[in-house]
């Protein structure tokens, strides 16, 4: 099976409109899809990690920074 870097943006795409998730729940699965698979890529069963190049969910606002003082 080869999971690819559009698939993986599909699905994500496809639960957050149909759960509606808010984005920073969604910034948070794209994170764990992405250890999960670095895991796997370390344990040497994938040679690269499709969430490598995926820098943000296509719709999702960047995440803003708060300045501590």
């Amino acid at each position: 099976m080869n999971i690819t870097q559009a698939d993986l943006l599909c699905w994500l795409q496809h639960i957050q409109a149909e759960r509606n998730y808010t984005a920073n729940s969604m910034r948070n699965i794209k994170s764990s899809i992405n250890q999960f698979f670095q895991f796997i890529v370390d344990s040497k069963a994938l040679q690269e990690n499709p969430m490598d190049k995926t820098k943000a969910i296509e719709g999702l606002p960047p995440k803003e920074r708060t300045v501590l003082t």
